[in-house]
């Protein structure tokens, strides 16, 4: 197996390749059982934890969750559809 050539690497700003957000708050007593993906701090099942009705802050579909609290720091998952993301998350969306 031959080595990538990285001779000719340079950094770049995930801005440029990314829209890129902070998840939004939501407390367990606000929280309205529904149909939309509420997204976490999780490692298991595509970071989705429950399923919410609340919509205030929910993101479309076709974007990566990556999470920076919690014991799953670095994780990340695609999410196909609607969701809210925790603020225990980012969400990154191609430009």
């Amino acid at each position: 197996m031959s080595k990538i050539n990285i001779e000719n690497w340079k950094s770049f700003r995930l801005d440029t390749l990314f829209d890129i957000k902070k998840g939004s708050r939501l407390t367990k007593a606000d929280i309205k059982d529904g149909g939309i993906n509420y997204v976490s701090a999780s490692s298991f099942n595509n970071g989705i934890t429950n399923h919410i009705a609340n919509s205030e802050h929910v993101h479309e579909g076709n974007a990566l969750t990556v999470t920076y609290d919690g014991s799953d720091i670095g994780r990340s998952f695609y999410q196909e559809k609607r969701f809210w993301a925790t603020d225990s998350g980012i969400v990154f969306r191609a430009l």
